[in-house]
């Protein structure tokens, strides 16, 4: 496989990209398994086939789709709906019943019918179904979408403040699952679903910590990684923190107007700022607090600065105040002091995935590019998408990723297939910045991406 690295902006390097994102779709098409039922994905491990967003079906149709749409190639179209297909006799086989399988199954045994939009939940499942049903005329699809969200819905549990639905309050559960509704809200014309994200909402609201004026740390009914033994950690940033749950009360001010849940996000991005740690001319937070002598700064989506850039981003554009816009440069000049992409420092490891890697930063300055219009963030990009192309083992017309996605066990290397984990999400990075080069960039933005689809 021939793949060159051109150091400036050409067709013959979009083209480069491209070819990286249909290499990356023959890797997940070799690994397919046909059925009567429709076609699911399991890696090398040969571990049982997954439904999710995170590592599952779900996912990876998302990836397909927007191979489809940028191609014009109608037998990616044909992978995606043999993958809804399998949802569907799934959803049917199981009665729409929780818990769906999850590579996390495990973390997940005390998060009861787990609703999320990632790890295990329906939510990621139905935004898959609405896309496909889109893109494919296929209602069955929508159908079957509109039967998990109202499982979502009637999961929802009172509490005095509001509702909740894991107990967990972090992009990954609850905020996550706010974030949909209000997507599928719309989608559906359904009024009553935001109307329920507002009182999970206020839930969230409910748990805030202030730290001096203005400034509020959300920690959530629970903290997910935790036994109750454990001594507390903290994780601020867009998965388990506050960066998360601001970003669902800014998204909730966006769909209602209702002015406190714009005071409570900028509370939180206020104690965010606060705790922000300078890293040369940019700034960072922690992975964890309280934080050590070893600070870890993770620089992708769950952990990062590219997911809690994204608060600070729709803030900017909901208020126009400019100490938003001030912050998320912060905090990208911060990825860059690290030496980003090149150089892996200790919170940026032998990892290319969207959720910890490479490809949630490439994410980010495309969507950065796109809000500012500046150049130098898709060449930025085009670094990121450098490095994604020069750490891929090619296998004929196949391109592998082997990572090592949990940083606590380096040794540890896969090739996985999932979006957030493995080969769609680095696939889909690989589309974006292609498209955006040629001009023709029109992606499928996901409910907790504040950047634009075109």
């Amino acid at each position: 496989m021939d793949i060159n690295l051109y150091p400036v902006h050409t067709e013959a390097a979009a083209r480069d990209y491209l070819l990286g994102a249909r290499t990356t779709a023959e890797y997940i098409r070799s690994s397919a398994v046909s059925d009567e039922k429709g076609v699911f994905w399991q890696d090398e491990k040969g571990q049982e086939p997954q439904i999710d967003f995170y590592n599952g079906s779900a996912g990876i149709i998302i990836f397909f789709l927007q191979l489809a749409k940028a191609t014009g190639d109608g037998s990616y179209l044909q992978d995606a709906l043999g993958g809804g297909n399998y949802i569907l006799n799934e959803l049917k086989r199981t009665n729409y019943e929780y818990p769906i399988k999850s590579k996390f199954a495990s973390f997940h045994t005390y998060v009861e019918n787990a609703p999320t939009f990632y790890t295990g939940g329906f939510a990621g499942v139905a935004f898959s179904l609405i896309e496909l049903s889109k893109a494919s005329g296929n209602r069955l699809y929508e159908q079957a979408a509109l039967a998990l969200t109202e499982k979502i819905a009637a999961s929802a549990k009172p509490v005095e403040s509001g509702v909740i639905w894991t107990g967990f309050s972090g992009a990954n559960h609850d905020a996550g699952t706010i974030v949909y509704l209000l997507y599928a809200s719309n989608h559906f014309k359904r009024l009553e679903w935001r109307t329920l994200a507002a009182e999970g909402g206020r839930a969230i609201i409910s748990t805030g910590i202030s730290h001096g004026v203005d400034q509020v740390e959300y920690k959530g009914f629970k903290n997910p990684l935790l036994r109750p033994d454990a001594p507390e950690t903290i994780y601020p940033n867009f998965a388990y923190g506050t960066a998360g749950m601001s970003y669902a009360l800014a998204k909730l001010y966006e769909e209602t107007g209702d002015r406190d849940f714009l005071e409570a996000a900028e509370k939180g991005a206020s104690y965010l700022i606060s705790i922000a740690s300078p890293v040369k001319d940019g700034k960072l937070i922690a992975h964890h607090l309280p934080h050590h002598e070893d600070e870890i700064f993770y620089l992708s989506t769950c952990h990062g600065p590219a997911g809690t850039a994204r608060l600070f981003v729709l803030l900017n554009r909901l208020t126009k105040n400019q100490k938003y816009q001030n912050f998320y440069e912060e905090l990208i000049r911060g990825i860059i002091a690290t030496g980003a992409p090149e150089y892996h420092s200790a919170g940026y490891w032998n990892c290319h995935s969207q959720c910890c890697g490479t490809a949630g930063i490439l994410n980010l300055f495309i969507g950065i590019w796109i809000e500012s219009g500046k150049k130098a963030y898709l060449d930025y990009a085009t670094r990121a998408g450098k490095v994604l192309l020069g750490s891929a083992k090619f296998d004929g017309e196949k391109a592998v990723w082997y990572q090592a996605f949990s940083r606590t066990n380096p040794g540890k290397v896969d090739a996985v297939l999932g979006y957030s984990e493995g080969a769609a999400g680095i696939g889909a990075a690989l589309l974006q910045l292609a498209t955006a080069l040629d001009g023709s960039f029109n992606t499928i933005r996901l409910p907790d991406d504040p950047f634009a689809a075109k």
